[in-house]
């Protein structure tokens, strides 16, 4: 069990530094030094798997959870960089 939390938090950590490749090395300290960071990657990761989802669905209700996953993420990523400018 442990090691699936481990293997999400590495993949949220992935997802950031692939959005922010600039920025690779302070995203590796802080994500190395700080709990509430390692769990907004977790959140990010969360949310850009539902945005792919909602991207790929012709569901009625699609462009709607697009929307709000698309705002989400965009929330996610200032907060991100508010974290890095800590």
């Amino acid at each position: 069990m442990a090691d699936d939390s481990v293997d999400k938090g590495k993949a949220g950590f992935v997802s950031v530094v692939e959005r922010f490749p600039e920025r690779r090395e302070e995203l590796r300290r802080l994500f190395e030094t700080s709990q509430p960071f390692q769990a907004l990657c977790d959140e990010y990761e969360v949310c850009l798997t539902a945005l792919r989802y909602w991207r790929e669905s012709d569901l009625p209700e699609a462009p709607e959870f697009r929307n709000e996953f698309s705002s989400l993420l965009s929330e996610l990523e200032q907060e991100i960089l508010d974290h890095l400018r800590e």
